[in-house]
């Protein structure tokens, strides 16, 4: 299976990535995402958590993102992920975590301007993960939830946290939190 970068430095430029049981991030999503966070990506310690084929972390790359930690439990992946930074010769910018996300929230020390966290759409035990994961982000970061868009869930109540704000591109919910209330002055998202 080949993805495009899309954007930046490296617009235009393929990852190969086996196929199998993960489910990548579609084009027109990270592009909407990628838009919508463009005044925060450049300098940005980024995390691409759940990372799989890593997509969004090299298109953070990409567009000015300082760096990035791409965090897979999968060895083959994470493997890949390894291979992919060397290929486009990144090691000074990228680095590929074998862990679990949970495991990785509660052991990290580090904070990230921007975390992403793509999920396996059904495994329910890490659709509680996102009010942890916003305790890794810096004090004006955000966390970028990908999930399945269901129209009777409720973000909260699965969560523990409310989201600043919510996309949904075809089956795909992006929802944005951040690491300090709605009411503090964290900057805006662009449309």
């Amino acid at each position: 299976m080949k993805l495009r970068i899309i954007g930046g430095t490296l617009g235009g430029t393929y990852l190969t990535v086996a196929a199998g049981d993960f489910r990548p991030t579609s084009q027109q999503c990270r592009e909407a995402v990628a838009n919508i966070i463009r005044d925060r990506i450049e300098g940005a310690a980024v995390a691409d958590i759940c990372a799989g084929s890593g997509a969004f972390g090299f298109e953070m790359i990409s567009r000015g993102a300082k760096s990035v930690d791409f965090v897979e439990k999968d060895r083959r992946r994470c493997n890949e992920l390894r291979a992919a930074i060397d290929a486009l010769d990144l090691r000074d910018c990228c680095t590929a975590v074998c862990d679990d996300a949970e495991r990785f929230a509660r052991r990290r020390e580090r904070r990230y301007d921007i975390c992403y966290f793509d999920p396996p759409y059904d495994d329910a035990r890490l659709q509680t993960l996102p009010a942890a994961l916003t305790e890794l982000l810096s004090p004006s970061g955000i966390l970028i939830y990908e999930r399945r868009a269901a129209k009777h869930r409720s973000p909260e109540a699965e969560t523990g946290k409310a989201p600043s704000d919510c996309r949904e591109y075809g089956d795909t919910r992006i929802e944005f939190y951040r690491r300090s209330d709605p009411g503090d002055a964290a900057p805006a998202l662009s449309a």
